[in-house]
């Protein structure tokens, strides 16, 4: 029932709808006298009688139930005149459809009652009327909310009375099974809260996910709640289904007054969840200095790790949060701490381009040149992501331009095969080799051309890269680009002298690459440079052969197309270049 504000009825309204909505009854009544049809619903399925209900304009309600508005017509969401007036509090238009024979129970698509309707806004005459004709308190939605969890969440303490005296069961959880208290715990409605309790509501009753009243109350930082479901019995290290505890969300969301009044009753700050995640790790992560400070100085533990490895100090750097890491450093964190994989804090901050944490790692005694398991150093992880200011900074401090890891892929290696000219051209003037292989012997042009950037393979030849070098596999650049369907880069590699026919060790051409893969322009052009159009690899599969078994039915027909013209070239005693 998403509608514009009370005053304002919809643009695209039948002109009875509007009359209806602003209550101007003697033009309702000439539209209809001319014919205007009254249950004439505009495109959401709104009549008349839905605005006039929504408005409350009981005049031209009567007017129109008389001249045979159905009463109980629903628009496209279910929703009723009933619903309409429930939901915006029409006390005197509720009493006359229920009268009119409206059904008080009837749910819209969603689930929703009149009653709920009425819950969710306060409106506590109407809900007292609905339930004196028979509405069922206790009814839920398509999500098993009832009345009193919409009432309790929206903090309608009149209503949540009400409904309570009246029958609704106080510890009815929803699909969720979410209570009505979790609900206001969550949204921090302590009257509502304090009257649930009294009537019985379950203090540490978890929902699907284990989450309390408690955990609600301490993730939205609602500390008098906290500090009252505590007075009433709420086990503060009761942890949710992940095992985290409702002082891990407070200092996860920098509630400090949360988090040392949950420390004064004896919440654990150093309880793990299932990840190993202390409500240290957190703070740090989301760059809550202030509760970082109050965790340490009461005892959490600095170089903890979780199941990953990770300290709190390896997520401020991630984060960037450099005043966390300036007070974790001086708390006794291990700047060079790896974790599980071997990245420290300086690999993280390398990762997300954090200079000023950097620096600041740096100057407190990070390895600069301190690989992962995989060798990968800070360098060749800033060189991935295209961070230049980190990468000219680690250079200044020593950074190996040229160091591999163990898959021997280099700085360049990275920022090539992502395209980062930038870094590319920085590196290079600090020395990057130029024609440095990986294991596979693979170089950076290699990884430019199978990528598409054609910036920096331009920029490679133009520093020597040498074109036509090829893998462990005997692959050539002009492969890896053919392969990958880059034709602007094919082009310029062979305007610098790549080897069109130049096969690898499995006799694979570039063209016979290109068709496999179905890149049809890539394979037109090999075809008008003179690329062998029926040359076979080491199987004899021709580029036709590997169109045909890929399913690129116009790489098929270009390439049959250019064999026979090729044939009936050769047999006119001429012919043409690429045919054998």
């Amino acid at each position: 029932m998403a509608q514009k504000a009370a005053n304002e009825p919809n643009e695209d309204d039948t002109s009875l709808n509007k009359a209806a909505f602003k209550g101007y009854l003697d033009v309702v009544r000439y539209l209809i006298g001319e014919g205007a049809q009254v249950d004439q619903p505009n495109e959401n399925g709104v009549t008349a009688l839905h605005s006039a209900t929504r408005t409350g304009h009981l005049d031209v309600i009567k007017y129109l139930v008389g001249e045979g508005a159905q009463i109980d017509q629903p628009n496209e969401k279910g929703a009723t005149p009933l619903h309409y007036a429930s939901r915006n509090g029409h006390l005197d238009v509720v009493k006359y459809l229920i009268s009119q024979g409206a059904e008080v129970n009837k749910g819209d698509i969603l689930g929703h009652t009149p009653l709920s309707y009425a819950s969710i806004n306060g409106h506590l005459d109407v809900v007292k009327y609905l339930i004196s004709e028979g509405a069922e308190v206790n009814k839920g939605d398509n999500d098993r909310r009832t009345p009193l969890s919409y009432a309790s969440s929206n903090g309608h303490l009149g209503v949540v009375k009400y409904l309570i005296s009246q029958g609704a069961v106080v510890n009815k959880g929803d699909i969720l099974v979410r209570t009505p208290l979790s609900y206001a715990s969550r949204n921090g409605h302590l009257d509502v809260v304090k009257y649930l309790i009294s009537q019985g509501a379950e203090v540490n009753k978890g929902d699907i996910l284990g989450h309390t009243p408690l955990s609600y109350a301490s993730i939205n930082g609602h500390l008098d709640v906290v500090k009252y479901l505590i007075s009433q019995g709420a086990k503060v290290n009761k942890g949710d289904n992940g095992r985290r505890t409702p002082l891990s969300y407070a200092s996860s969301n920098g509630h400090l007054g949360v988090v040392k009044y949950l420390i004064s009753q004896g919440a654990e700050v150093n309880k793990g969840d299932n990840n190993g995640l202390t409500p240290l790790h957190s703070p740090s992560r989301n760059g809550h200095l202030d509760v970082v400070i109050y965790l340490i100085y009461q005892g959490a533990e600095v170089n903890k790790g979780e199941n990953n490895g990770l300290t709190p100090l390896h997520f401020a750097s991630s984060n960037g949060h450099l005043d966390v890491d300036k007070y974790l450093i001086s708390q006794g964190a291990e700047v060079n701490k790896g974790e599980n994989n071997g990245l420290t804090p300086l690999s993280y901050a390398s990762i997300n381009g954090h200079l000023d944490v950097v620096k600041y790692l740096i100057s407190q005694g990070a390895e600069v040149n301190k690989g992962d398991n995989d060798r990968q150093t800070p360098l060749s992880y800033a060189s991935r992501n295209g961070h230049l200011d980190v990468v000219r900074y680690f250079i200044s401090q020593g950074a190996e331009v040229n160091k591999g890891a163990n898959n021997g892929l280099t700085p360049l290696h990275y920022a090539s095969s992502n395209g980062h000219f930038d870094v590319v051209r920085y590196l290079i003037s600090q020395g990057a080799e130029v024609n440095k292989g990986d294991n596979d012997r693979q170089t950076p042009l290699s990884y430019a051309s199978r990528n598409g950037h054609l910036d920096v393979v331009k920029y490679f030849i133009s520093q020597g890269a040498e074109v036509n070098k090829g893998d462990n596999d005997r692959r050539t650049p002009l492969s890896y680009a053919s392969r990958n369907g880059h034709l602007d880069v094919v082009k310029y590699l062979i305007s610098q002298g790549a080897e069109v026919h130049k096969d690898a060790n499995n006799g694979v051409t570039p063209l016979q690459y290109a068709s496999s893969n179905g890149h049809l322009d890539v394979v037109r052009y090999f075809i008008s440079q003179g690329a062998e159009v029926n040359k076979g690899d080491n199987d004899r599969q021709t580029p036709l052969s590997y169109a045909s078994r890929n399913g690129h039915p116009d790489v098929v027909q270009y390439v049959k197309s250019e064999q026979a013209e090729r044939k009936e070239a050769s047999t006119e005693g001429t012919v043409k270049p690429g045919f054998n």
